[in-house]
């Protein structure tokens, strides 16, 4: 079973990839996709200090590209309490 849920996930990461070079969705950036990725794949809740330290990369970085996606609406944001 599990064999079939990760070529359902490939193919929709498949689809996705092909559509945005097709120009039907928009591209996004090698950091964008890591971060749809590692949201998809791990468990929740996704923080910024999170995301920042799986990805070994900066949070203005990690900022800047949920700003991104959120604008996309391929994302939702909310404040942590």
């Amino acid at each position: 079973m599990r064999n079939f849920e990760q070529n359902q996930s490939l193919r929709f990461w498949f689809e996705a990839l092909a559509k945005s070079i097709r120009g039907e969705e928009p591209v996004l950036s090698a950091r964008q996709m890591a971060i749809m990725l590692t949201v998809y794949l791990t468990d929740g809740p996704h923080t910024v200090r999170g995301l920042t330290s799986n990805l070994a990369i900066s949070k203005p970085a990690v900022t800047r590209a949920l700003d991104q996606l959120a604008d996309l609406n391929l994302i939702a944001r909310a404040r942590s309490a």
